[in-house]
């Protein structure tokens, strides 16, 4: 470029800053790649961390952990079971007599609106000795002075703690009260007393409630017609650990099986074996040895002394005996790779010889391998745990490149602020250089004009 272009100055400066900075800033550039990747590789380990301990989590907060039962019923019209944790093997036959329902009482035909002023209070007694108090002068929620069926329900609802409901229906345009007792079976008897109530017409629809569901219990023989007999307000029967058996029909018998429920089991086993293949395939290819000879610079805990103590601990405990057994002899092994598999045929026998093997061994999160899992694991997930540590040392890392990259950008500005003054000055003096030529040679003998 020609000295005298206009662009000289401020093209030579960025040269010059140029040489400066390219060095820095390709070496800034690596390091902060290098910071990049090192953070996503800690985010990468703690994914495949905290979704093996959500995984384990899992499976052992599941009702009787890794052993599932199933319940069924002999006739689904008749009822239907729900099982839960402490559930064992058994097989049971009741005789439902009656079926429990709840008190329901509907009243007389109501005004469209009664006096708020002097409407007095309603009395709700229940056969459990409940006993529930209506303010009905407090019951005027817009303030108009009148109170409607609605607002009367209303304040029944906020009054009795759920123990009696309050709807209003209405039927050829007139309204009526439903109470609608909280209380299952025959403790939940509903009794009106309105002789409180100030107007007349609402004390007479109270008083004069009819009956549209009886309170009754629940009347069944455990062991068939002549077996033992139980009542209760509640049509579920919750007598048997871990099973909760629902009556729907009276006047039969109704049988109900409770047995292991090996495709569950199954499942749970296989459950465990995926998320630990999960996290092994993860490990694996974090701490990938390279070939430095082929460019391969392998994962990025390759040389990471910690994160592959990290791998071979998680192996340890997979291969720990609890109690003697070993995942082995629930038909669980492990390739060349340390991948697993899961053997159905030799965990079905297993759990013919032992069906609380599985659970005993995965546990329950405190104890067995899962137990063990967890309490490592926290070493590394807890708030000041490793990944905590190594992720406050990444950040400060990250913090400190930006640092160093603002002061070599300043660093470049402050360069090409220089070499700019610098090469303006030496345009400016040649151009002076070329006028004092051109003087001169001006003076030259044959020159004059």
């Amino acid at each position: 470029m020609d000295i005298s272009d206009s662009n000289y100055p401020h093209t030579m400066a960025k040269a010059y800053a140029d040489r400066y900075a390219i060095g820095a800033q390709e070496r800034l550039a690596q390091q902060k790649a290098a910071a990049t990747a090192g953070s996503k590789a800690l985010g990468d380990l703690r994914t495949a961390l905290n979704r093996f301990n959500t995984a384990l989590s899992t499976l052992t907060s599941k009702p009787n952990g890794m052993v599932q039962y199933g319940g069924t019923v002999s006739d689904a019209a008749r009822g239907s079971v729900a099982i839960s944790a402490g559930a064992a093997p058994g097989s049971y036959r009741f005789h439902v007599e009656t079926l429990a329902s709840s008190h329901q009482l509907t009243s007389g035909t109501l005004g469209a609106t009664v006096p708020a002023a002097g409407a007095g209070s309603i009395t709700l007694q229940l056969q459990d000795g409940s006993s529930i108090d209506v303010d009905l002068s407090a019951a005027d929620g817009n303030g108009n002075g009148e109170l409607t069926p609605a607002e009367i329900a209303r304040a029944i609802n906020q009054a009795s703690g759920g123990k009696v409901s309050a709807s209003t229906l209405t039927i050829d345009g007139q309204q009526r009260l439903v109470l609608s007792s909280g209380v299952g079976g025959a403790a939940g008897e509903i009794t009106i007393d309105a002789g409180a109530v100030g107007d007349a017409g609402l004390r007479a629809a109270l008083q004069g409630s009819t009956e549209t569901s009886a309170a009754r219990n629940a009347v069944f023989h455990l062991g068939g017609l002549g077996g033992t007999r139980i009542e209760q307000g509640s049509n579920t029967f919750t007598g048997i650990e871990g099973v909760q058996l629902t009556f729907a029909q009276a006047g039969g018998e109704v049988g109900l099986t409770v047995a292991r429920d090996d495709s569950a089991t199954t499942a749970n086993v296989q459950a465990f074996v995926d998320a630990y293949n999960a996290l092994k395939t993860s490990l694996d290819t974090l701490t990938r040895s390279g070939d430095l000879a082929g460019g391969d610079s392998g994962g990025p805990f390759s040389s990471d002394a910690g994160v592959r103590a990290l791998r071979t601990r998680l192996n340890d405990i997979l291969r720990q005996a609890v109690d003697g057994n070993r995942l082995s002899d629930i038909g669980v092994s492990a390739d060349k790779k340390g991948l697993l598999s899961l053997d159905g045929t030799r965990l079905k026998a297993a759990l013919e010889r032992d069906p609380d093997l599985p659970g005993t061994l995965v546990g329950d999160g405190r104890t067995g391998l899962s137990g063990a899992f967890n309490t490592y694991l926290d070493s590394w997930l807890s708030t000041n745990g490793q990944l905590k540590s190594r992720q406050d040392g990444a950040d400060t890392i990250q913090k400190s490149l930006s640092k160093r990259e603002l002061a070599v950008n300043d660093q470049y500005d402050r360069l090409y602020a220089r070499y700019l003054a610098q090469f303006t000055q030496v345009q400016v003096m040649d151009a002076q250089m070329k006028d004092t030529l051109s003087l001169l040679e001006a003076m030259l003998p044959g020159n004059n004009k």
